[in-house]
């Protein structure tokens, strides 16, 4: 897993690694562009998900940054051989906005699969797993405040924008201008992954596991004072669902 710390002080939220969020993905599935594939990662030790959160994914389809679709997982108690089940809610409108698990419970105490082969469950339209995966990002960088990742998307602009002006303004030298123009050409703000599934995804049009994201990232951070540095993607990825590899034997 890539090890992304997305609390304060480069350690993971309240210092529980269980509730490390790690990369997010969304592309057209290969062989059938009509359908989307959307991957959340967290915890890099992968041995179990927190059984008291609620991980989430959150769709906004008319660009007004509020959730109007919401998967949310939900995961049971480890057992004491360290299997584990989760349930997944599918909530639309007024009730995707609620940081509860709510809407129509669309899997209902599937299995977690930590071995190398994924459980696959099928809920209606849906195709659904958790449980370990190789991530497929392949550089690594330090995190962001915590108050960055709690906000919600439709007040990043007013709140962000001035701390983001003011760090280009020292990694890159950047004008005001330039900052802003910036940050609105990569999509920074608001802090949402952009998807439009009638186009090619390729970032910032959604993210696949072949682009490096990061490097292009800190280019932008530098103003290309630190240029993509030419890594090559994982070559574990698969073809079909989950499209992440194989989890990794433990060393």
């Amino acid at each position: 897993m890539s090890n992304h710390f997305t609390g304060l002080s480069l350690g993971p939220p309240l210092g529980d690694q269980r509730l490390d969020l790690c990369d997010l993905y969304a592309f057209q599935a290969p062989g059938d562009p009509g359908r989307t594939v959307l991957i959340l990662n967290a915890t890099p030790n992968a041995d179990a998900l927190h059984p008291d959160a609620v991980y989430r994914l959150n769709i906004d389809d008319d660009g007004d940054y509020l959730a109007d679709i919401a998967f949310s997982w939900v995961f049971g108690e480890p057992g004491p051989d360290g299997s584990q089940t989760y349930s997944v809610y599918l909530a639309t409108g007024e009730q995707a906005r609620d940081p509860e698990p709510g809407g129509t419970e669309i899997v209902k105490d599937a299995r977690v699969s930590f071995g190398p082969e994924a459980n696959v469950v099928t809920a209606g339209h849906h195709t659904i797993a958790a449980g370990s995966r190789s991530d497929a990002i392949f550089f690594d960088f330090d995190g962001i405040k915590e108050e960055y990742n709690a906000s919600e998307p439709a007040g990043d602009r007013e709140r962000w924008t001035d701390p983001f002006v003011h760090l280009l303004g020292h990694t890159g030298g950047y004008s005001r201008e330039e900052a802003i123009a910036a940050i609105d050409e990569h999509g920074l703000l608001p802090d949402v992954l952009h998807f439009d599934p009638a186009k090619p995804a390729a970032h910032p049009n959604g993210r696949t596991f072949t682009e490096d994201v990061i490097d292009v990232r800190v280019a932008f951070l530098t103003k290309n004072e630190a240029p993509p540095t030419g890594l090559s993607p994982h070559t574990d990825t698969l073809d079909r669902f989950p499209y992440l590899g194989d989890p990794h034997p433990a060393s």
